[in-house]
């Protein structure tokens, strides 16, 4: 279970942005939690992106993806 999440960025103001909203909705997710990810979470918690931003959610789904990987 996540019970703390941290990130660094470094790049445009949505990949800021999505990754903030991605760490608060870690906390309290168990593996198969996170494993259901899709980038539409961080793009509604953000109040949505521009066409052109959209792929800050991407990135997330991508350090996700790796995350779980890593966990075996």
């Amino acid at each position: 279970m996540v019970a703390e999440a941290r990130y660094k960025v470094r790049g445009c103001t949505a990949s800021i942005a999505a990754g903030s909203a991605l760490t608060e909705w870690m906390l309290g997710k168990d593996r198969a939690g996170l494993a259901g990810f899709r980038p539409a979470v961080a793009e509604e918690a953000v109040g949505g992106l521009a066409a052109e931003s959209k792929h800050a959610a991407v990135l997330c789904g991508d350090a996700i993806k790796a995350l779980v990987k890593g966990l075996g």
